[in-house]
Protein backbone atom coordinates (compact mmCIF):
# COMPACT_ATOMS: atom_id res chain seq x y z
CA UNK A 1 0.00 0.00 0.00
CA UNK A 2 2.56 2.65 0.94
CA UNK A 3 4.49 1.61 -2.37
CA UNK A 4 1.83 2.67 -3.98
CA UNK A 5 1.98 6.09 -2.42
CA UNK A 6 5.56 6.33 -2.85
CA UNK A 7 5.56 5.53 -6.19
CA UNK A 8 2.94 8.24 -7.29
CA UNK A 9 4.68 10.83 -5.26
CA UNK A 10 7.70 9.77 -8.09
CA UNK A 11 5.62 9.92 -11.12
CA UNK A 12 4.13 12.96 -10.20
CA UNK A 13 7.72 14.54 -8.66
CA UNK A 14 7.34 18.05 -11.20
CA UNK A 15 3.58 18.50 -10.49
CA UNK A 16 4.16 18.04 -7.00
CA UNK A 17 7.23 20.81 -7.03
CA UNK A 18 5.78 23.13 -9.62
CA UNK A 19 3.08 23.35 -7.16
CA UNK A 20 5.18 24.10 -4.25
CA UNK A 21 7.03 26.57 -6.38
CA UNK A 22 3.82 28.31 -7.23
CA UNK A 23 2.65 28.61 -3.60
CA UNK A 24 6.53 30.09 -2.39
CA UNK A 25 5.82 32.57 -5.21
CA UNK A 26 2.04 33.47 -4.39
CA UNK A 27 2.93 33.34 -0.34
CA UNK A 28 5.88 36.16 -1.09
CA UNK A 29 3.60 38.14 -3.59
CA UNK A 30 0.43 38.76 -1.59
CA UNK A 31 2.48 38.60 1.67
CA UNK A 32 1.60 41.70 3.33
CA UNK A 33 4.72 44.41 3.57
CA UNK A 34 6.03 43.51 7.50
CA UNK A 35 8.56 46.42 6.88
CA UNK A 36 5.56 48.81 6.03
CA UNK A 37 3.76 47.84 9.09
CA UNK A 38 6.39 48.17 11.42
CA UNK A 39 6.78 51.70 10.23
CA UNK A 40 3.83 52.94 10.48
CA UNK A 41 2.77 51.50 13.45
CA UNK A 42 6.49 52.23 15.11
CA UNK A 43 6.59 50.53 18.81
CA UNK A 44 3.18 51.08 19.55
CA UNK A 45 2.58 47.73 21.83
CA UNK A 46 0.61 49.23 24.91
CA UNK A 47 -3.08 49.18 24.50
CA UNK A 48 -4.75 52.74 24.76
CA UNK A 49 -6.11 51.88 28.24
CA UNK A 50 -2.53 51.67 29.40
CA UNK A 51 -1.48 53.75 32.24
CA UNK A 52 1.49 54.82 30.98
CA UNK A 53 -0.35 55.56 27.42
CA UNK A 54 -3.08 57.49 28.83
CA UNK A 55 0.12 59.43 31.06
CA UNK A 56 1.33 60.41 27.43
CA UNK A 57 -1.87 61.56 26.04
CA UNK A 58 -2.32 63.85 28.72
CA UNK A 59 0.95 65.34 28.27
CA UNK A 60 0.68 65.29 24.69
CA UNK A 61 -2.72 68.05 25.48
CA UNK A 62 -0.92 69.81 27.84
CA UNK A 63 2.11 70.49 25.49
CA UNK A 64 1.01 72.55 22.48
CA UNK A 65 4.53 71.85 20.24
CA UNK A 66 4.09 68.99 18.77
CA UNK A 67 6.97 66.76 17.29
CA UNK A 68 9.45 64.61 19.14
CA UNK A 69 12.77 65.64 21.25
CA UNK A 70 15.62 64.89 19.38
CA UNK A 71 19.19 66.12 19.34
CA UNK A 72 22.45 67.11 16.98
CA UNK A 73 25.12 66.17 18.54
CA UNK A 74 28.39 67.47 17.19
CA UNK A 75 31.57 66.19 18.53
CA UNK A 76 35.53 65.92 18.04
CA UNK A 77 38.32 63.76 19.22
CA UNK A 78 40.21 66.88 20.38
CA UNK A 79 38.78 69.64 22.12
CA UNK A 80 36.73 71.75 19.56
CA UNK A 81 38.16 75.26 18.56
CA UNK A 82 36.75 78.69 18.25
CA UNK A 83 37.17 78.05 14.62
CA UNK A 84 35.25 75.10 14.98
CA UNK A 85 32.47 76.21 17.34
CA UNK A 86 31.89 79.09 14.86
CA UNK A 87 31.36 76.80 12.06
CA UNK A 88 29.08 74.24 14.62
CA UNK A 89 27.05 77.60 15.07
CA UNK A 90 26.56 78.65 11.26
CA UNK A 91 25.22 75.07 11.04
CA UNK A 92 22.69 75.79 14.46
CA UNK A 93 21.89 79.26 11.93
CA UNK A 94 21.22 77.80 9.14
CA UNK A 95 18.72 75.00 11.05
CA UNK A 96 17.41 78.03 12.79
CA UNK A 97 16.81 79.57 9.67
CA UNK A 98 15.34 76.37 7.67
CA UNK A 99 13.02 75.64 11.01
CA UNK A 100 9.68 75.20 9.13
CA UNK A 101 11.12 73.28 5.97
CA UNK A 102 12.97 71.17 8.39
CA UNK A 103 9.90 70.55 10.29
CA UNK A 104 12.22 71.89 13.72
CA UNK A 105 11.14 73.86 16.39
CA UNK A 106 11.88 74.90 20.13
CA UNK A 107 15.54 74.96 19.25
CA UNK A 108 18.02 75.00 22.49
CA UNK A 109 21.52 75.61 21.42
CA UNK A 110 24.64 76.87 23.68
CA UNK A 111 24.95 79.68 21.13
CA UNK A 112 21.85 81.74 21.26
CA UNK A 113 20.35 80.51 24.88
CA UNK A 114 23.68 81.33 27.14
CA UNK A 115 21.62 80.35 29.84
CA UNK A 116 22.21 76.69 28.98
CA UNK A 117 25.71 76.80 27.58
CA UNK A 118 27.09 74.65 30.46
CA UNK A 119 24.24 71.72 30.06
CA UNK A 120 24.80 71.32 25.96
CA UNK A 121 28.59 72.10 25.88
CA UNK A 122 30.48 69.07 27.53
CA UNK A 123 33.38 69.66 29.95
CA UNK A 124 36.48 68.71 27.91
CA UNK A 125 34.75 70.90 24.79
CA UNK A 126 34.81 67.91 22.92
CA UNK A 127 30.68 67.86 22.07
CA UNK A 128 28.21 70.48 21.84
CA UNK A 129 24.52 69.46 21.71
CA UNK A 130 21.36 71.64 20.06
CA UNK A 131 17.58 70.24 21.36
CA UNK A 132 14.90 70.05 19.09
CA UNK A 133 11.63 69.20 18.44
CA UNK A 134 11.23 66.99 15.35
CA UNK A 135 7.52 67.14 13.49
CA UNK A 136 7.71 64.41 11.04
CA UNK A 137 5.10 66.02 9.11
CA UNK A 138 4.71 62.36 7.25
CA UNK A 139 8.24 62.14 6.26
CA UNK A 140 10.44 59.16 6.35
CA UNK A 141 13.41 59.49 8.90
CA UNK A 142 15.86 59.00 6.41
CA UNK A 143 14.17 61.40 4.15
CA UNK A 144 14.52 64.11 6.91
CA UNK A 145 18.34 62.96 7.85
CA UNK A 146 19.10 63.55 4.07
CA UNK A 147 17.48 67.12 4.80
CA UNK A 148 19.61 67.96 7.94
CA UNK A 149 22.99 66.74 6.07
CA UNK A 150 22.15 69.07 3.13
CA UNK A 151 21.60 71.78 5.26
CA UNK A 152 25.10 70.96 7.14
CA UNK A 153 27.12 70.27 4.27
CA UNK A 154 29.47 73.40 5.32
CA UNK A 155 29.61 71.99 8.65
CA UNK A 156 33.07 69.71 9.14
CA UNK A 157 32.67 68.62 12.45
CA UNK A 158 30.95 65.26 13.27
CA UNK A 159 27.75 65.06 14.03
CA UNK A 160 24.80 62.84 14.11
CA UNK A 161 21.27 63.36 15.40
CA UNK A 162 20.02 61.09 18.17
CA UNK A 163 16.69 61.02 19.90
CA UNK A 164 13.23 59.14 19.51
CA UNK A 165 12.52 59.79 16.06
CA UNK A 166 16.41 59.09 15.01
CA UNK A 167 16.47 55.88 17.84
CA UNK A 168 12.54 54.33 16.60
CA UNK A 169 14.21 54.54 12.92
CA UNK A 170 17.24 52.65 13.61
CA UNK A 171 15.25 50.27 15.90
CA UNK A 172 12.69 49.57 13.02
CA UNK A 173 15.72 49.04 10.22
CA UNK A 174 17.24 46.41 12.49
CA UNK A 175 13.57 44.57 13.52
CA UNK A 176 12.87 44.94 9.51
CA UNK A 177 16.27 43.53 8.72
CA UNK A 178 15.43 40.39 10.85
CA UNK A 179 12.11 40.12 9.40
CA UNK A 180 13.53 39.72 5.77
CA UNK A 181 15.60 37.10 6.92
CA UNK A 182 12.89 35.02 9.07
CA UNK A 183 10.88 35.49 5.40
CA UNK A 184 13.74 33.76 3.61
CA UNK A 185 14.23 31.29 5.59
CA UNK A 186 10.47 30.48 6.07
CA UNK A 187 10.67 30.14 2.15
CA UNK A 188 14.12 27.94 2.40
Amino acid sequence: MEGNKVRKIIKYRWVIFVVWVAAIVLSVVYSPDLNKVLRDKGQQFLSDDNPSVKADNILKKMNKTSGNADLIVFNSKNKLTSSDMDNIKAGVNVIKDNQKDLGVSDMLDPFNTPDIKSKLISQDEKTVMVSFRLNKNGREVSDIQNEFKNKLKDVHINYYLTGEDFINDDYIRVISSGVDKSAILTII
